[in-house]
């Protein structure tokens, strides 16, 4: 063992060595070519092949064999000696890499050397922009953009522009350009108005790509600008109104078709646009309400894009109508009458201020004239003796008026007045009285009873002197009269009549009254309006000095009631007069029997009454 080796040993050894140099670059894109250079040598002639490989990561790509002819111990220079070619990066190398070199004889390896590492990417280089950043809906935008490699070498590809908005992202097109230039022009439809970015995915003939994100951006307008003028800022109902305007895009070009609607309340109307600009006319409505209205103008082209403006103006309010509400259509004397005049513009809507208010009689005479407030209610009191007929309440406003008729119905009502020892009787009503008055005075003698026929005009009174037709003495007084009855307490008669003949001439009444009432009763004829009477119930009530008191009674009792009541009043008249008479022969006969034993005295039996 120690002999053989030994004689290896002084056997010369064979060496091979392979360098090699760059490349120059650090990274490198797909498709770029990539140089290297360096030398093979080996000490004995040999014969065989460099053969090239690109090692990137764990993966080795073959590259092509360079055939290699060394003589022993002389250096073969690459490229100039070893004519080895350029290597040109592919996609597939992506990352870093390195250029290996083996020199192999037959099945030999002799020696391998690597170059330094370095980047082989897809990464490409660009920039884009928008040449309007604000575009109307309808108009267009170019999008330009150079692409290159890192080298700055410009390439040839293909590029797919997306615009996104929020969330949402839309592929616009894919496009091919040359010499690393991109430009297009894209027409905006009616999409979403808003900011727009445009996203492009560039590749080029080698492979490389990049993702371009918000590359350039843009806002979609769909608003149309638009102003609008009237001629004048206050109309009356029915007045023609001017407006004028123009219609502007974004850009503040004018727009050269759009339609437009001119809107007031709920009436449109539509005009014409011509180089962006419009005239056109409308009537306000007759009935249209007073105060401030709103003019819309809208345009709309055929994009979709619209615009909105907003002139005022104000409707004058016209007096139209004026409207007259009573609290009732039929009165009596007296009684308030409630009237509330409205004025109403031409649109029905209540009016402010003063208007006239007029009462005439049924004559045509002006009862009542004064100034009213629209919408308030006023109170008038119809006279005591207001004329029975109808009555006409007015309401005007310079040409504008309204009237109504209510109507004065016929009131009978009477006033009692004692004053001392005459009665007084007042008319209160509104038409003429013309019926009996019983008078019924309560006195220590019994009950006189004095039925008088008596006419008053309206407003009018009459006077009955009770001292002339009553004897002497204090009275309780009941006065019944076609409408009630009236109550005096006390009354002192100091010189009096006869109560003799005032109780015979009071039952030859009451004999008459029977008479006339066994006629109609025989006859079936209605008992006269004299007949009519109330029933009337006689009080008690306690003496008190005579003062002045009045009574306004209403009429209305059922005439079969009075005629009742009537009927029995005289019955008890008649019952009280034969009494009376009973009374008055018990005295006639004490009487004569006192003058058989006196000395009769001159004047008869009646001279005590004189």
């Amino acid at each position: 063992m120690i002999a053989l080796l030994a004689m290896l040993l002084m056997i010369p050894a064979a060496s091979a060595t392979v360098v090699i140099n760059g490349p120059a670059a650090d990274r490198y894109n797909a498709g770029d070519t990539i140089s290297v250079y360096g030398y093979a040598r080996y000490d004995r002639d040999a014969t065989g092949f460099l053969k090239f490989s690109m090692v990137c990561g764990e993966t080795t790509h073959p590259l092509q064999m360079v055939p290699a002819t060394l003589a022993a111990g002389q250096q073969a220079l690459f490229p100039s000696d070893l004519k080895v070619p350029d290597f040109v990066a592919s996609s597939a190398m992506e990352g870093l890499c390195a250029v290996k070199a083996e020199l192999v004889s037959g099945s030999a390896l002799l020696d391998w050397g690597e170059s330094k590492q370095f980047e082989i990417t897809k990464y490409l280089e660009g920039s884009f922009s928008i040449d309007e950043p604000r575009v109307q809906i309808g108009g267009s935008i170019t999008l330009t953009g150079e692409v290159a490699k890192i080298d700055g070498t410009l390439v040839d590809g293909s590029a797919e522009i997306y615009f996104v908005q929020n969330e949402s992202k839309y592929l616009v097109t894919v496009i091919n350009f040359k010499g690393g230039w991109i430009n297009y022009t894209h027409t905006m439809s009616a999409v979403p108005e808003g900011r727009y970015y445009v996203d492009a995915v560039v590749r080029d003939t080698f492979g490389n790509e990049r993702t371009f994100t918000q590359a350039a951006d843009f806002v979609l307008i769909k608003q149309l600008y638009l102003a609008a003028r009237l001629d004048k800022a206050q109309y009356l109902p029915g007045d023609t109104v001017t407006i004028k305007g123009e219609v502007k895009n974004a850009l503040q070009q004018p727009v050269q078709d759009a339609s437009l609607t001119v809107a007031l309340d709920s009436k449109a109307y539509t005009t014409q646009l011509e180089e962006g600009k419009f005239e056109g006319s409308f009537q306000i409505p007759h009935n249209a309400q007073s105060g401030r209205h709103t003019v819309t103008v809208t345009a709309k082209d055929d994009f979709g894009n619209t615009g909105l403006s907003n002139a005022r103006l104000y409707v004058q309010a016209v007096p139209s109508k004026i409207n007259i509400r009573l609290n009732a259509m039929q009165f009596i004397p007296s009684e308030v009458l409630e009237v509330t005049g409205t004025l109403y513009d031409q649109a029905s809507d209540m009016m402010g201020g003063d208007l006239d208010l007029e009462v005439t009689d049924p004559d045509g005479n002006v009862a009542s004239s004064k100034k009213i407030s629209s919408g308030k209610k006023e109170a008038l009191i119809f006279p005591q003796s207001a004329e029975p007929g109808t009555w006409t309440i007015k309401v005007t406003r310079a040409e504008l008026g309204a009237e109504e008729h209510v109507t004065m119905k016929e009131h009978m009502s009477l006033g009692v007045l004692l004053d001392r020892t005459v009665l007084e009787i007042k008319n209160l009503g509104n038409v003429k009285f013309s019926d009996n008055i019983v008078i019924k005075a309560t006195g220590e003698e019994g009950t006189f009873v004095i039925d008088s026929k008596e006419t008053i005009k309206e407003n009018g009174t009459a006077a009955i002197d009770l001292a002339s037709k009553l004897p002497t003495g204090m009275y309780a007084l009941t006065v019944e009269t076609p409408e009630g009855q009236h109550k005096f307490s006390s009354m002192r008669i100091a010189d009096g009549k006869s109560w003799y003949s005032f109780n015979t001439a009071y039952l030859m009444l009451v004999m008459v009254c029977v008479g006339l009432l066994s006629y109609a009763a025989y006859s079936k004829m209605p008992p006269s309006r004299k007949q009519q009477r109330k029933t009337f119930k006689m009080k008690d009530i306690e003496p008190v000095e005579p003062r002045r008191k009045f009574s306004i009674l209403n009429i209305g009792k059922n005439k079969e009631e009075e005629m009742a009541d009537f009927k029995t009043r005289i019955l008890k008249d008649i019952k009280q007069a034969e009494e009376n008479e009973t009374r008055k022969k018990q005295r006639e006969a004490i009487s004569s029997f006192r003058a058989r034993e006196d000395k009769p005295k001159e004047g008869g039996m009646f001279s005590m009454f004189d």
